[in-house]
């Protein structure tokens, strides 16, 4: 039988399904729409940076400008960019806030389709 997936390999199995779906195009209505059909929410919530290609706290398709395809909405943990080989940029940097001034920690970010 197969084995269990475990640590990071099982986060980002999990991702895989739920990026396969977030990542399908919808043409509804005249804003962007999420895989249900309705206005796409924040990924960004008060109190935290402000995500997004465009920083608008949405994971939007925004055309070939975003050539990463940041159209998954994750939580981000503290160890993302150890698990993914990056910079620290994720605990180390800080972003403007949605709705507040100044600069706030991540939260949720919008990451990029295709590493699913």
């Amino acid at each position: 039988p197969p084995q269990p997936l475990h640590g990071q390999f099982a986060v980002m199995a999990s991702f895989k399904a739920a990026a396969l779906l977030a990542a399908l195009p919808c043409a509804m209505g005249t804003g962007a729409t999420s895989i249900m059909g309705k206005e796409l929410g924040f990924c960004s919530q008060p109190g935290t940076a402000m995500t997004g290609f465009t920083r608008d706290g949405r994971c939007a398709d925004v055309g070939p400008a975003d050539a990463g395809a940041h159209h998954v909405c994750i939580q981000m943990k503290s160890d993302f960019c150890t698990v993914t080989g990056q910079p620290n940029w994720c605990t180390e940097r800080k972003f403007p806030c949605m709705g507040q001034r100044g600069t706030c920690p991540i939260g949720n970010w919008c990451v990029c389709q295709w590493a699913f």
